[in-house]
């Protein structure tokens, strides 16, 4: 037979290491107000350095069909600023020479300035527009 008893109580000592470890694991995930701004500005920079091969890359088939459209890219780095992967996004709306381009950007464009933060944050997203006047 299956009886529902009532869970056995925790010991008082047990509730206050189950709280600590919970405390812990919140320290260890949120980022502190300057290292917000820290990994901002290190994005801005990134998403600078990127959009700027981007630019200059532009494949020259996709220029003369005219085609354009919107690249996400969601890329990991490694502690030391390299490149551990990158995937397509859901946002993106390019051809596939386009979306190849993009890539090669991001690859061209690291490794990335190493910050301690990496530690913390590897994970980042860019969209990459490519539009022609």
């Amino acid at each position: 037979q299956n009886i529902n008893l009532p869970k056995k109580p925790l010991k008082e000592e047990e509730v206050k290491e189950k709280e600590v470890n919970k405390q812990v694991e919140i320290k260890n995930d949120e980022l502190t107000v300057n290292e917000i701004n820290v990994l901002e500005k290190y994005k801005n920079n990134i998403r600078t350095i990127i959009q700027s091969f981007a630019i200059n890359n532009y494949p020259k088939k996709d220029l003369r069909r005219r085609n354009e459209g919107i690249v996400h890219l969601i890329f990991k780095l490694k502690e030391d600023g390299n490149i551990d992967y990158i995937n397509i996004g859901p946002n993106t709306t390019a051809t596939d020479s386009l979306i190849n381009a993009a890539i090669d950007s991001v690859k061209k464009s690291a490794p990335f300035e190493q910050i301690k933060l990496l530690k913390k944050e590897k994970e980042f997203e860019i969209s990459i527009k490519y539009k022609i006047n």
